[in-house]
């Protein structure tokens, strides 16, 4: 069965700077088709980055923030770049009613041609962030980072 993946922007409407709430959580228009966008939340798969709201963690969970922004800040600015949203086989939402998924940022080349794509998931497991099993990951980033 073939993943779903579509067109995403970051949000403009969100009260968080590019729509990136913390690590693991961003806001973006998720294309629909025939030009018509949807604001939802994301909350990234296999990955738990620590909370903002925790003094204890609050130092931690501005670094990946900071790094998760970086990631979707360097995709919008460049145009040969875009960032597509992959939920697997079939779209699931956490209890929050987030949508469960990965941000990939996608290379293209002049004329539009893929050439290859990255992960932020992967991206913030190679970072430190901890892994986190219980959302669904695929599998390769268990396989890779399952620690």
């Amino acid at each position: 069965m073939r993943n779903r993946c579509y067109p995403v922007l970051p949000s403009y409407t969100s009260r968080h700077e590019l729509g990136v709430l913390d690590g693991d959580t961003v806001d973006l228009q998720v294309n629909c088709g025939l030009g018509i966008y949807t604001e939802r939340r994301i909350r990234l798969v296999g990955v738990n980055c620590p909370e903002l709201n925790r003094r204890s963690t609050a130092d931690a969970g501005s670094r990946f923030k900071k790094l998760t922004f970086a990631f979707i800040n360097y995709a919008v600015e460049d145009e040969n770049q875009s960032l597509v949203l992959d939920t697997g086989s079939r779209e699931r939402n956490d209890s929050f009613g987030r949508i469960l998924g990965d941000v990939f940022r996608v290379f293209a080349d002049a004329d539009g041609y893929e050439l290859s794509r990255e992960s932020l998931s992967e991206f913030l497991l190679k970072s430190g962030a901890p892994v986190y099993i219980g959302y669904p990951a695929s599998s390769a980033i268990m396989q890779k980072y399952g620690r």
